[in-house]
C-alpha cells in the first residue's frame, strides 16, 4: 500500500495549495521514485503474450505430430511394397521351377525354341 505524503516537515514545508496542484503520483510518491506498472494495465497485453506463447507452442506440437506422421507412413510405404515384391516372387518361383523342368526334359526343338523364346 502507497504510503501518503508526510506533511509534517520531513519533505520540508508543504503548503495545502502546493498539494491541492500535486497530482495523485506525486502525493503517493513524494520522493520521485518510479511507482510499480498496475498489473490490471499489463492484464491485455501480457494475456495477448500468453496466448501467443500457448498458440506457439501448440503449433510446434502439431508440426512434430504431422512429421511423425509423414514419416510413419513413408515407412508403411515401403513396407508395403516390400511384402508385395516378396510375395510376387514367391508365386512367382514355383512357376519358373516347373518351368525349367520342362526345359530339360523336352525333346522337340520346335517346342524347346518355343519355349526358350518366352
Amino acid at each position: 500500500m502507497p504510503r501518503p505524503l508526510d506533511l509534517s516537515g520531513g519533505c520540508g514545508n508543504i503548503s495545502v495549495v502546493e498539494v491541492a496542484r500535486m497530482t495523485e503520483k506525486e502525493i503517493l510518491n513524494p520522493v520521485g521514485q518510479e511507482l510499480p506498472q498496475d498489473p490490471a494495465a499489463e492484464g491485455p497485453e501480457q494475456k495477448s503474450q500468453q496466448e501467443l506463447e500457448t498458440l506457439q507452442a501448440n503449433y510446434t506440437r502439431l508440426a512434430a505430430d504431422f512429421d511423425n506422421f509423414r514419416k510413419r507412413t513413408q515407412r508403411q510405404t515401403r513396407e508395403v511394397v516390400a511384402r508385395a515384391n516378396e510375395n510376387l516372387i514367391c508365386q512367382l518361383l514355383p512357376v519358373l521351377d516347373n518351368f525349367c523342368i520342362a526345359l530339360e526334359s523336352l525333346a522337340d526343338q520346335s517346342v524347346l525354341k518355343g519355349m526358350t523364346m518366352i
